[in-house]
């Protein structure tokens, strides 16, 4: 049996990969974020600067530089593209379900492992952050392992191999997006203190599963010699040797390129850390802001479908909470939250560092269902829950073809994402009726991936009135306006054009068309058909449309917007 989870683990893992990077190259780029950190990292590569991100004319303070490293090198062997901006982030989400994957299994056995690993990879924000250019897949990868570092130091286990480990991956945690790996490790360690003791480790009869997990007063009670503590291990003066060593071993990590970059920029760091760091504490940066409670509601939405097990995780959690793995898991995934949770800048990505931890337990909680220790998975209250799914699946596949008809897109491909959320919500049903639990959870991670995949590769390609920015673009390459001061862009003002474009296209703060604007104006102006209808005749007469396509600017609070293009003359060019 352990053979066979094995091979299923990693089947699943494999499988996961190949989700996340279905479809990358072929859907546009989201929001504002993705583009811009695909138009700093293919700057990086013309440049040949691989010190200081620049961001169009300006320097970029808003994240540390590997990132950047990560995804120029990709568009390096890959052109810079939005597939070869994402792959970093699609490489490093099935490293990090490969490594905690295969802690599980060490720490708390197959069947924990394999859950764990089955959580992780279809939870939506792992999606999401999956197949993003963003920093959030490549730092969850480094602060996963630092946080099994610190577990196996809390354990006594802080090896020269683990605190080598849990420096380096720090030291890149941190040149990817800034201190906030010290903040999740530092709230994981008072989240232990807050917790208690644990209990005391004794022998006991052998098993195919770790007892570490097993409830109090059971006959195999919390015997885990693998994980048992080491006596010994911890003397003063080698932690002191350690300490001295990790601090010289961080400094050498992240002490190059910050002393290259102040060189530089000798404004970049005080920038970031005033700006990006403490202003993103102290306000919401972006109006990216919510009150306290805000995680406590976005988590439902961002781990579905595994926020339908969330209360039953956390009574498990609480009921197992002096057992080690139990205890390090709900610190980790609730000293961080809290800290999160009074930062001013909010966003639901900012929750990842917890999936791991949050996945466990969900984890424990299944395994300890499934063999009767609970009856929740066959509760009513389960069962209406993923009935309730299933239904919102449905309508939700009912209404997509209806909203692509608006935008005048052929349903077709909304169609097969409506045919596989009713297979998805057949299947829960069926499974729910039989009484199978096992079967309805395996449902909703396989149907889960089927609805993100159908989504990337046959939907979202397809949605003409989500590629407003592509078909922008697509115009002003074919007229040749690509160059450097040939094209400005007012009122739509989305990112992802300037990345389509090829990143030569500048903003301008003007919200309306006049003389002297067009005077002082490039060749060519993307404006709105609002603006533009608004402008006086005068103005009309020495501007010529090109082009218009009407979408969605979903970095624009997603207004629907028609985009007209527009070039200085008076006689059009020809076709």
């Amino acid at each position: 049996m352990p053979g066979r989870l094995r091979l299923l683990i990693a089947f699943l893992i494999v499988a996961a990969a190949g989700v996340y990077l279905a479809g990358n190259g072929a859907t546009s780029l989201w929001d504002r974020d993705e583009p811009r950190y695909a138009q700093c990292s293919r700057q990086m590569l013309q440049s040949g600067d691989w010190v200081v991100p620049r961001l169009y004319d300006e320097v970029r303070t808003a994240k540390p530089v590997f990132i950047y490293w990560c995804q120029a090198a990709a568009m390096k062997l890959l052109g810079d593209t939005a597939f070869a901006a994402r792959l970093p982030s699609a490489l490093a989400m099935p490293l990090t379900l490969a490594v905690f994957g295969a802690f599980a299994w060490r720490v708390a056995g197959p069947r924990r492992a394999l859950w764990a690993v089955v959580v992780l990879a279809t939870s939506a924000m792992v999606l999401i952050s999956a197949k993003a250019s963003l920093t959030d897949s490549v730092l969850l990868l480094w602060v996963t392992i630092s946080q099994l570092c610190v577990y196996a130091m809390w354990r006594g286990r802080g090896t020269w191999g683990v605190v080598v480990l849990y420096v380096v991956t720090t030291g890149l945690a941190g040149l990817t997006k800034g201190p906030i790996v010290v903040g999740v490790q530092a709230m994981t360690v008072l989240g232990l203190f807050a917790l208690g003791r644990t209990v005391s480790f004794r022998r006991a009869p052998a098993s195919t599963d770790p007892p570490l997990l097993r409830p109090p007063g059971s006959a195999e009670v919390l015997s885990y010699h693998r994980d048992a503590p080491r006596p010994g291990s911890a003397l003063p003066w080698m932690i002191a040797i350690k300490t001295l060593v990790a601090l010289v071993l961080i400094a050498a990590v992240v002490g190059p390129w910050l002393y290259l970059v102040q060189q530089r920029e000798p404004d970049f760091l005080r920038t970031s850390i005033s700006h990006d760091v403490v202003g993103r504490v102290r306000s919401g940066l972006e109006k990216h802001s919510g009150p306290p409670g805000y995680y406590l509601v976005t988590i439902w939405l961002f781990f579905l479908p595994w926020s339908l097990l969330l209360p039953l995780a956390a009574v498990a959690a609480w009921k197992n909470r002096r057992l080690p793995l139990v205890r390090f898991a709900t610190a980790a995934a609730l000293g961080p939250w809290l800290m999160l949770e009074v930062v001013s800048t909010k966003l639901p990505h900012y929750m990842l560092p917890t999936y791991p931890w949050l996945a466990l337990l969900v984890a424990d909680a299944v395994v300890r269902c499934l063999r009767g220790q609970y009856s929740d998975l066959n509760a009513g209250a389960f069962r209406v829950a993923v009935s309730a799914t299933a239904v919102a699946l449905v309508l939700g596949g009912l209404a997509l073809p209806l909203v692509s008809r608006h935008f005048g897109n052929p349903a077709g491909p909304a169609l097969a994402v409506t045919a596989a959320g009713v297979v998805f919500a057949a299947a829960l049903f069926v499974t729910v009726a039989m009484r199978r639990p096992g079967a309805t959870l395996a449902a909703l991670g396989a149907g889960t991936a089927l609805l993100w995949i159908v989504g990337w590769t046959v939907f979202l390609p397809r949605a003409q009135f989500l590629r407003l920015s592509i078909r922008v673009a697509d115009v002003l390459k074919r007229e040749g306006a690509t160059g450097a001061g040939q094209v400005m862009m007012m009122d739509y003002k989305e990112p992802t054009l300037a990345f389509y474009q090829g990143g030569t296209i500048r903003p301008s703060a003007a919200m309306a068309l006049s003389n002297e604007l067009v005077d002082r104006a490039p060749p060519w102006i993307v404006t709105t058909d609002a603006v533009w209808t608004a402008a006086p005749p005068d103005v009309r007469a020495r501007l010529v449309e090109v082009a218009r396509h009407k979408g969605v600017a979903y970095a624009d609070e997603g207004r629907v917007v028609e985009v007209v293009v527009l070039r200085k003359g008076t006689k059009s060019p020809s076709p």
